[in-house]
């Protein structure tokens, strides 16, 4: 049981190593946890709804809160790393050890996921603290059958994981995102690891800026698949309704220039790892902005709003397209995003100078 318990605290300090990527992670399920929250607060307010389904607006923060503790529980990372190892010869190394290999993979497991367990624990606490009644039996019938469901769920990923399979990940019919993760994504996916590796040698001996080289060197073809498919349907929905040539050649212009944008935000967030050794947490961030974006933007707080708008007019970049086909668009709004993609495109290269300059090659 002690060698167990090692692999428990071993994994617990290996996320706290990294304090700037851990936090950032924090930050962003605290992000989608209070998006989600202010969707339901919407909802309730607008219907003037004291109950709905059951669910008064307490108990419904109450489910959304156990419902982000079951993803972060229910998470199938552990596929993926049982599966390589199998497929990389690497399980050898567990294999030779006096100990089983389920124990080991639960402790290293459990051990991801228990700074997490403990936060949330701290919030069911303060819940109960706040509940009265059936409220609080209700918590406590909820949390116990988590905790049962750790276990079964663990051996379910088990099981997957010994196939070696990989799971097919589901195709986004949006041509903004398919069209950037077929020009851009598999450049980023590569960029932070050989960054922080000094594996940038080769591109700098090339007699081409490296900036525009290194995110055009390379497509992701799958994607090219998804966007095309986006087209069709995009095509096919727009071809229900009359729309003016202005109109298209506006949505098509902003279509692109949400391409770039997304490339653009994306590229400030892989480019982090020249000043901070281990940041992946942080290259989910602009996803997170990105799904929010696509909710109406009044059920928001004024603050969300004018962040998202003016400071970082994601709301613009996804909804501009929509915006223009619906003749409903804010001229002042656009005119600020052709500005602020012009100058956001000078800092991002700008800052790129500024990274190879305390970039160390491995050679």
């Amino acid at each position: 049981m002690k060698k167990y318990l090692y692999i428990i605290y071993n994994q617990c300090a290996l996320q706290l190593i990294y304090k700037f990527d851990f936090f950032v992670g924090l930050l962003s399920k605290a992000v989608q946890l209070f998006m989600t929250i202010f969707i339901w607060r919407a909802i309730y307010i607008s219907n003037g709804y004291e109950v709905i389904k059951g669910y008064t607006f307490e108990t419904m923060i109450m489910y959304i809160i156990m419902n982000n503790f079951s993803s972060i529980l229910f998470s199938f990372e552990y596929c993926f790393r049982l599966g390589q190892m199998i497929r990389s010869g690497k399980l050898t190394t567990i294999l030779l050890r006096p100990i089983s290999i389920f124990g080991e993979g639960f402790s290293y497991y459990l051990g991801n996921k228990l700074i997490y367990i403990i936060i949330y624990i701290i919030v069911f606490i303060t819940m109960c603290l706040q509940l009265k009644g059936s409220q609080i039996n209700y918590l406590i019938a909820c949390l116990l059958l988590v905790i049962i469901n750790v276990r079964m769920f663990f051996m379910l990923l088990s099981f997957i994981s010994t196939l070696g399979f990989r799971f097919i990940q589901m195709w986004y019919l949006n041509i903004i995102q398919c069209g950037y993760q077929m020009l851009f994504s598999s450049a980023h996916e590569s960029l932070c690891e050989k960054i922080i590796e000094g594996e940038l040698d080769y591109i700098f001996v090339r007699p081409v800026n490296s900036f525009f080289y290194y995110i055009f060197y390379r497509a992701d073809l799958p994607s090219a698949i998804n966007l095309t498919i986006a087209i069709i349907v995009q095509v096919i929905i727009m071809s229900k309704k009359s729309y003016s040539i202005l109109q298209m050649i506006g949505f098509v212009l902003f279509i692109l220039l949400g391409i770039w944008f997304l490339f653009l935000l994306n590229q400030i967030v892989v480019m982090v790892s020249f000043w901070k050794e281990k940041s992946s947490k942080l290259m989910g961030m602009p996803e997170y902005f990105v799904d929010a974006s696509t909710r109406p933007k009044d059920m928001y707080p004024n603050v969300i709003k004018y962040l998202l708008i003016w400071i970082i007019p994601i709301f613009t970049t996804i909804n501009g397209p929509v915006d223009i086909l619906k003749n409903d668009y804010n001229m002042v709004a656009f005119l600020w995003y052709f500005i602020y993609l012009v100058v956001f495109s000078f800092i991002t290269y700008w800052l790129w100078l500024k990274g190879l300059k305390r970039y160390l090659s491995a050679n």
